[in-house]
């Protein structure tokens, strides 16, 4: 399945079947879906599937199982049991029977899973450890709802719309909400390092935590940067492998940058069976020139997917849809993702990418993805200061009346001070910047693109799976941070010489190949770096800032045929929001109020 919608009530009524895709005929019409229904007290669940593929469902005496997603064995759970693929029904509940609810312990992938108990009467929920597919559940009190879908709970007969502003306050400070808000009142998205217990006898829920970083960060690492080098290979080959292991075809992204090309090292041995794409305007674009050249030397099976008329002429349509299938959480200048994903499934509905290898391997640099510089200010500190936060949040201009604004805000700072207080643990500041990056701000900001694409692909990356990343974090790495945001030139080294000992081991000719960044990796261990790479970087950031700035995309000149088309929505006015000025307004201010006004009122 790609999405579902689950109610557990006792018992069950004969009640009007929510549609948990209200908008499928708009939006799932490029999927070839089928429905999915199971009703048998407590339960009641309706989700889709791809047409022709079996839901991932199982059902007897003793346990009902569904997810949606790809689920994988732990590296020690392959070794104990043998499983060296993505998981069935049957290796879940075997793991199940064998391990109760810790089983999130031996499992990872990018899923949400529920598991019905029974013997005891317990619902358990689980979301991987990287969050990057979602899990939204709201309790109405008589009986629990769980969905992928927002929309399906804010339509059902349970729920009384109602925004949570708070949410919506953080998103237009820092681009997404913290914690497990929505920007649905009391509906709440399951915390990546959680899960999820709810009683069918005394409709109890409640929320465990099994997971931080807080132990391993507060040790010395483990590993020196020699010991890290040498064994990262190894680990990353097999964070690749069970990947694609088995799959029929795939997708795979190839840039200009390491992530991507690293990934390539590994997957070379079976490229006969991968579409290599990326994406892009023109050929000017360093991340449709470098991979076009990859792929003509190595004889890739190669997509540019061009951001040309086709893709302008249904721009809002796609900008439409990433609003709804990422729960209000997209923003409408990531909307090419909708429109690639689309072409992609054509060849393979599965989707492997270099995402969020830098964010993990290298210092926080930059300010416009995950880190805004809202959250920089607050969390980028040896302590939390409710002044700080407070200072960071008035600068909140727009969208709200002022009156209102001045009454939230208190409650915002609350918020955030509470939510931040579980990760800025340290007297570093580093650390805490460090800590708050892998725990939280990965899953919130990238999450929208994984979770959103469901419709038409899963997407995974192994630079997301967890015992990859359970050894980064005792290496040297969060180190790095100390030196956060200035681009300092050893920091820069040290993280990219994890992609060299990856390419050297696995196809070395990658080495001595052009990067987007001007320099090839083989010239990080020259005796003249950094002096050697200043030049064909310094060249390369000229032509892509300036002389050829939307080879790429060009997401503000495209949005602004929305804001015209659209302008209703900024002229929308009462006693909360306030008109925003079309000619001073940004994407992510946009796609808040629309999602808003399109879904909550």
């Amino acid at each position: 399945m790609f999405d579902f919608y689950l109610e557990v009530k006792q018992p069950i009524n004969q009640i009007k079947l929510i549609d948990p895709s209200l908008k499928k005929g708009e939006f799932f019409s490029q999927t070839n879906y089928e429905e999915v229904k199971h009703q048998k007290s407590p339960l009641y669940l309706i989700g889709y599937t791809y047409k022709g593929v079996e839901p991932f469902i199982l059902d007897n005496d003793n346990i009902f199982v569904c997810w949606v997603g790809l689920i994988y064995p732990t590296i020690s759970t392959s070794e104990k049991w043998g499983y060296e693929r993505k998981l069935n029904a049957d290796e879940i509940s075997h793991l199940y029977n064998s391990y109760g609810c810790d089983i999130i312990k031996y499992i990872k992938g990018n899923f949400a899973l529920i598991i019905y108990d029974k013997i005891h009467y317990k619902v358990y929920s689980f979301t991987g450890k990287s969050g990057l597919l979602k899990l939204f559940y709201y309790d109405f009190g008589e009986g629990l709802i769980l969905s992928t879908s927002i929309d399906s709970i804010i339509n059902s007969q349970y729920y009384k719309r109602e925004i949570e502003h708070i949410a919506v306050y953080e998103t237009l400070i820092f681009s997404y909400p913290l914690g497990n808000i929505t920007y649905g009142k009391n509906i709440f998205v399951l915390d990546n390092h959680s899960y999820l217990i709810y009683d069918t006898n005394n409709t109890k829920l409640s929320i465990s935590k099994y997971y931080d970083f807080t132990n391993i960060l507060s040790s010395k690492y483990k590993y020196n940067w020699e010991e890290t080098y040498k064994l990262t290979p190894e680990l990353f080959n097999k964070a690749v492998d069970i990947l694609v292991n088995g799959e029929d075809k795939i997708n795979e992204a190839l840039t200009g940058g390491f992530d991507s090309r690293t990934l390539l090292s590994r997957t070379y041995q079976i490229k006969d069976r991968i579409q290599f794409y990326s994406w892009g305007s023109s050929l000017k674009s360093y991340d449709v020139k470098v991979p076009l050249s990859i792929a003509q030397k190595f004889k890739l099976n190669y997509k540019w997917i061009q951001f040309g008329n086709e893709f302008l002429k249904d721009y809002i349509t796609y900008a439409e849809q990433l609003q709804y299938l990422s729960d209000g959480f997209g923003n409408i200048k990531r909307c090419n993702q909708m429109y690639s994903k689309k072409l992609l499934s054509e060849y393979a509905r599965f989707n492997v990418t270099g995402a969020i290898g830098s964010e993990l391997l290298r210092p926080n640099n930059g300010l416009d993805t995950n880190i805004l510089p809202a959250m920089k200010d607050i969390v980028f500190q040896n302590a939390i200061s409710k002044d700080r936060i407070s200072n960071n949040i008035k600068k909140l201009n727009s969208f709200y009346n002022n009156e209102f604004k001045i009454q939230l805000q208190d409650d915002v700072i609350n918020h955030i001070y509470i939510e931040l207080c579980k990760y800025m643990v340290f007297e570093e500041s580093y650390l805490n910047l460090y800590n708050y990056t892998i725990s939280q701000s990965l899953w919130k900001f990238f999450g929208q693109e994984f979770h959103s694409s469901r419709i038409f692909e899963f997407t995974v990356t192994p630079y997301s799976d967890d015992d990859f990343i359970e050894f980064i974090v005792q290496t040297p790495v969060p180190n790095l941070n100390q030196h956060a945001f200035e681009r300092n030139a050893k920091d820069l080294k040290n993280g990219q010489l994890f992609y060299l000992s990856i390419l050297k081991t696995n196809l070395p000719q990658l080495t001595k190949i052009k990067t987007n960044r001007g320099y090839t990796p083989a010239q990080l261990q020259s005796c003249l770096y950094p002096i050697n790479i200043l030049i064909p970087f310094l060249l390369v950031r000229l032509d892509s800032k300036y002389l050829n700035k939307t080879s790429a995309y060009n997401a503000t000149s495209w949005n602004k045929e929305i804001y015209k088309r659209k302008e209703e929505v900024l002229m929308y006015s009462d006693k909360i929001f306030q008109c925003i000025d079309p000619n001073n307004v940004s994407d992510r201010e946009y796609s808040l109020k629309s999602w808003i006004l399109e879904y909550l009122m």
